[in-house]
């Protein structure tokens, strides 16, 4: 490997001393956060990449730490290889050319304040970033009254979830739950782009949703968020990154699923598959503190994964608790959650919606619901339309759930 990499110019290498890690670290010890992981190195590990700040090759960096160790290149060479694979898989470390492309693209969108504009649309807010996009919320310059998100790839060497979210739009039929993709823009161009819907929403683990919303509007809620993962199932498809921040909620509690940057077909090979650590299903947990997203997902994890949104949103808490990543491990793999009794407003929950929940939440997979379908269809039979109100029936109903023609 003679190509000369350097480490991400977002990548942070920091003390391993934060509350947070304190205890699972220890003072020697130190946390590299790159892109949305967090993961520990050691001494030697962030010698090396101290190095990598001014671009080297692999062989000078081997060079660099062997002399400063006073030891043979020979004697570190395979540690070395390995841990470089590592970063370069990870992201931390990339080639010097592809960091000046995104230095040259933060600058350039870093100062968006002052330009307003991106090609015809106006940028009126930045709603996120992240080291491979941008995204805003904007309208045509000569369509002032409609918003969308435009989200915009900032370099070609990091296009792998921007393509495959791009194809899957466009190739699942349209969904109410699912956030449309209005255009998306010739790959050729400097900055590809996708103009998306654009969602005025929270995501269900705000707390305006989780604690301040009704039971009856957390029912459609929840049915609005199995429907768009059965979707997704239906044409096998696996989101890959579920988690409650990925479900928008309108002002009419209205779901809209966002953020297929994981998403690929099952058993694509190719792909990874994303998640967040309280979020992952028993079997993909390896057996050490980190990486928690080293085994590949399927539909039977992805609907585990649901099963901790479904809770967090009944009952405002996560099933899960651990101060430590070894001990959430532990708790996922071992632990009953606490029965669902209440919501925050006090509101009893049905035994029959818990029971969907917690089937859901199995430790083993064959013990699970085998279809997201089959979950949903579970939901809608939970409870009768008059157990909210017998003055008032519901207003929808399973069926205007199914996919928009």
């Amino acid at each position: 490997m003679n190509k000369r990499l350097v480490l991400l110019n977002t990548a942070e290498v920091t003390e391993g001393n934060s509350p947070d890690h304190a205890e699972l670290l220890g003072e020697q010890f130190s946390l590299l956060k790159v892109r949305s992981k967090v993961i520990t190195i050691t001494p030697f590990m962030r010698e090396i990449l101290e190095a990598f700040k001014v671009p080297h090759t692999p062989d000078e960096v081997a060079q660099l730490v062997s002399d400063a160790n006073h030891c043979s290149v020979d004697n570190i060479g395979s540690a070395l290889a390995s841990f470089l694979n590592r970063m370069v898989k990870l992201g931390a470390l990339v080639p010097e050319e592809t960091n000046n492309i995104r230095k040259q693209a933060n600058a350039f969108f870093d100062n968006w304040k002052e330009a307003k504009t991106f090609k015809e649309f106006t940028l009126v807010d930045l709603i996120g970033k992240k080291s491979e996009a941008y995204l805003f919320k904007c309208y045509k310059t000569c369509e002032p009254d409609i918003f969308y998100t435009l989200k915009i790839l900032l370099s070609k060497k990091s296009t792998a979830g921007f393509l495959r979210e791009r194809s899957i739009l466009e190739s699942i039929r349209s969904h109410r739950n699912i956030r449309k993709c209005v255009y998306a823009s010739p790959f050729a161009e400097e900055f590809p782009y996708l103009l998306l819907e654009y969602i005025d929403g929270k995501p269900i683990s705000d707390r305006a949703i989780k604690d301040e919303t009704c039971l009856k509007d957390k029912h459609k809620i929840i049915q609005g968020v199995l429907s768009s993962i059965d979707h997704l199932h239906q044409a096998n498809i696996l989101h890959g990154d579920i988690h409650a921040s990925n479900f928008l909620v309108d002002a009419n509690n209205e779901v809209h699923l966002i953020d297929l940057g994981m998403s690929h077909q099952l058993n694509e090979e190719t792909a990874g598959h994303g998640g967040v650590a309280r979020y992952m299903a028993p079997e993909r947990l390896p057996n050490h503190n980190i990486n928690f997203s080293k085994g590949q997902g399927n539909f039977l994890s992805e609907i585990f994964q649901l099963g901790i949104c479904l809770y967090l949103l009944l009952s405002g808490n996560y099933p899960f608790k651990a101060y430590l990543l070894r001990e959430l491990a532990e708790a996922i793999r071992h632990q009953t959650p606490p029965s669902l009794e209440v919501t925050k407003l006090g509101e009893p929950i049905p035994d029959t919606l818990s029971r969907v929940i917690f089937k859901a939440l199995e430790k083993k997979t064959t013990k699970r619901y085998q279809g997201v379908h089959e979950m949903l269809m579970a939901w809608n039979e939970g409870v009768n339309p008059t157990y909210f109100n017998e003055n008032v029936k519901f207003d929808y109903r399973y069926d205007d759930f199914r996919a928009e023609a």
